[in-house]
């Protein structure tokens, strides 16, 4: 089996670039993987502060010596997030053919890239499946794996053919999707306010690759594979985040310590999976409305 090369998007945030780089040092096949590593560059106008959280996130990446090779780009502007992910993911996926993306500020189990790999392999012809998941930030464990219709923006992966069909412009998005009556399976059929994001990204209140990716399941009609336990976990609920400064609803997530295995399965999105995501969203908008959307405007 071929391994998909790794891209790790990072900024800011040495510290956690470090704690995220220590867990995938500890997968069994990162000895034999390849990782590629995006520091954003410097805001316009940013202090000395800043710059030099960034000089040290670089350093942190240009570190890392697990991996069989280790390739560090630093951008010298900053691109943002979106951007950044975009570029840097075509870049690597139409090299590659596929890849296992992974956030800054993210802890993995031991057992993450054995899953992804193994995903990748087993539903690479599957036209039904876009990509793969492995944060199972709603439950801690479920009876089996599973796909649902919204997509992992933290620790996934995804095929080249795939990457390739995402629509990035979100007015043309958001037509399509009314045009085909979509809106509404795309707010997990009323459940769950995601047109709402998809409405700031074209009124430019935010700048979201990953709700413009996610309407694109809905659009081409795919899943994400998810895990039967959770393989990562967000570690970026903090002040100094650049997206996420609110409570820490994750903390309490437990990563498997146990490889997971994957069989082929009928790529049908599960009820019960679902149910207990809108649920929880219910009860997180009830703690707190901004955390409604957590999954996506993240990004």
């Amino acid at each position: 089996m071929s391994l998909a090369p790794i891209i790790v998007f990072a900024y800011n945030r040495p510290d956690l670039l470090q704690r995220t780089l220590d867990s995938l040092g500890q997968n069994e096949l990162i000895s034999s993987s390849e990782v590629f590593i995006y520091c954003d560059g410097a805001k316009t106008g940013a202090s000395e502060s800043d710059r030099s959280r960034l000089e040290a996130t670089a350093a942190v990446a240009r570190s890392f010596s697990g991996p069989a090779a280790v390739t560090v780009t630093v951008r010298e502007t900053n691109m943002g997030l979106a951007t950044s992910v975009i570029t840097g993911i075509t870049e690597i996926i139409n090299r590659f053919g596929r890849a296992i993306i992974i956030e800054d500020d993210v802890l993995l189990s031991r057992y993450f890239l054995r899953f992804m790999n193994d995903a990748l392999t087993v539903y690479e012809n599957e036209p039904k499946v876009k990509s793969i998941g492995s944060w199972v930030y709603y439950k801690d464990k479920f009876p089996y794996s599973y796909f649902l219709r919204v997509p992992d923006t933290i620790a996934w992966a995804t095929w080249k053919k795939d990457w390739e069909e995402f629509e990035k412009d979100p007015v043309v998005l958001k037509t399509e999707l009314a045009n085909r009556n979509l809106t509404d399976r795309f707010n997990l059929d009323g459940n769950l306010d995601q047109m709402r994001m998809l409405n700031d990204q074209i009124a430019g209140r935010v700048n979201s690759w990953a709700i413009r990716w996610a309407a694109n399941f809905i659009l081409n009609d795919k899943y994400c594979f998810y895990p039967k336990q959770a393989l990562a976990k967000h570690i970026g609920f903090a002040k100094g985040a650049t997206h996420t400064q609110t409570m820490d609803y994750n903390k309490n997530l437990v990563v498997s310590q146990s490889q997971i295995r994957v069989e082929r399965m009928e790529p049908k999105e599960d009820e019960a999976a679902l149910a207990t995501l809108v649920k929880f969203n219910r009860s997180l908008n009830r703690l707190h409305k901004k955390l409604l959307n957590l999954i996506l405007s993240k990004f």
